[in-house]
């Protein structure tokens, strides 16, 4: 059941304020007028050589372990009904990078065709349970 309004909506300027907005104390600068000039001249952040270097290398191998996986079996693991296309195309990760997941370990990867991967994401209760996605505390 739905009350009546008492008085309808007006759309327009915002109400008029009864007391002025007032700080109690001034906002306080975090950085010098000197570092904040040094900031703003050196530019956005830049990745190092040696991080580069490192992210490289796993995604050097990690390139390795998925073209051995399609030379093995080049099908989709998951095969959800409705949703699988066949082929599988993208290595999916079940304990993700951000829940402490390695990228190369090919343990830790499980080939999905495209649509198969987006479902995944897109409905992580249901990949749970089918096993594609895994929790940090599940991985030892």
């Amino acid at each position: 059941m739905s009350l009546p309004r008492r008085t309808p909506l007006q759309r327009g300027a915002s109400p008029a304020r009864r007391t002025p907005l007032t700080t109690r104390a001034p906002l306080a600068r975090t950085a010098t007028p000197q570092r904040r000039a040094q900031l703003a001249a050196s530019g956005p952040v830049q990745q190092s050589a040696a991080s580069r270097a490192r992210a490289r290398a796993v995604f050097a191998k990690r390139a390795a372990v998925l073209r051995a996986m399609v030379d093995e079996d080049p099908w989709c693991r998951a095969r959800i009904d409705g949703v699988c296309t066949g082929l599988g195309e993208d290595g999916h990760e079940p304990l993700l990078r951000s829940r402490g997941g390695d990228p190369a370990d090919p343990n830790n990867i499980v080939l999905l065709c495209r649509a198969c991967h987006d479902h995944a994401h897109a409905n992580p209760l249901v990949a749970e349970t089918l096993g594609l996605m895994r929790h940090s505390w599940d991985a030892a």
